[in-house]
């Protein structure tokens, strides 16, 4: 960072993330590393479009999202390898009862984008696998908009 920059965003141990700095009449705004790579990071990225523009409108909505995205979740198998069960086992009988639980408890209403993983898309895989994945999103998908839920 050069002396005239001013710092807009640090990571915990001080390294610069977001800054920006004067260039003639003109300026810019400096990402640091991959963070623009990551969807998670989508804040710091709108931050730095708002630092480039004398007037920016971001659109603020009084309501709540919880969303699901990449929905079922992909799990690591260790993490259910005592109980025997399947990924789609532990999604659907852990996660999903979970899931379910907390929306009911907290009055969540469900927005959720359904994946298949890369592993169930691989050309060899088999008709059978596919037509489990596409009855999964079916299930899924009627019992989250019977919650009140979108996809």
């Amino acid at each position: 960072m050069g002396k005239q920059a001013s710092l807009i965003a640090q990571s915990s141990d001080g390294t610069p993330l977001l800054w920006k700095s004067k260039y003639g009449d003109g300026k810019f705004v400096f990402f640091n590393g991959t963070i623009l790579a990551d969807a998670k990071q989508s804040g710091l990225f709108t931050k730095g479009i708002q630092l480039m523009v004398p007037t920016f409108i971001y659109p603020v909505v009084n309501a709540k999202v919880t969303a699901l995205e990449g929905f079922p979740f992909q799990t690591n198998n260790n993490i259910h390898k005592d109980s025997g069960m399947t990924n789609e086992n532990f999604m659907r009988h852990v996660v999903w009862s979970e899931l379910q639980r907390l929306e009911a408890k907290y009055d969540l209403n469900y927005t959720a984008s359904f994946v298949a993983s890369s592993d169930e898309m691989k050309a060899e895989t088999q008709a059978f696998e596919l037509d489990r994945v596409r009855e999964n999103t079916i299930v899924y998908g009627r019992e989250l908009l019977r919650m009140g839920g979108e996809l």
